[in-house]
């Protein structure tokens, strides 16, 4: 009978702990919902904007780029954007 009693509230401490943790995990899995759900919507946001860039992209020349590096110093706003870039492609911004 002692045996069975402390089997008894053995068990009953582990469903305790279990609940806890079933608790835990629950609310841990609401909240990695909602950041789920919130970095869709960021992303949705995003691509519109990525799409654009990538369309541009496609749509540059060789040319382009070339009379960009003939540049010894260019007006601000070709710096601006290059440095830009530069700063994209974690590449030193330089002429």
């Amino acid at each position: 009978m002692i045996n069975i009693a402390k089997e008894r509230k053995n068990a009953d401490e582990q469903q305790v702990n279990i609940e806890a943790q079933r608790v835990k995990i629950e609310k841990e899995k609401e909240e990695t919902l909602q950041l789920q759900q919130d970095a869709e919507a960021e992303l949705k946001k995003a691509e519109p904007a990525l799409l654009a860039a990538q369309q541009a992209l496609e749509m540059l020349d060789k040319k382009y780029i070339a009379e960009i590096k003939s540049f010894t110093a260019p007006p601000p706003d070709v710096a601006t954007v290059m440095n830009a870039v530069m700063i994209v492609f974690q590449k030193e911004a330089t002429w």
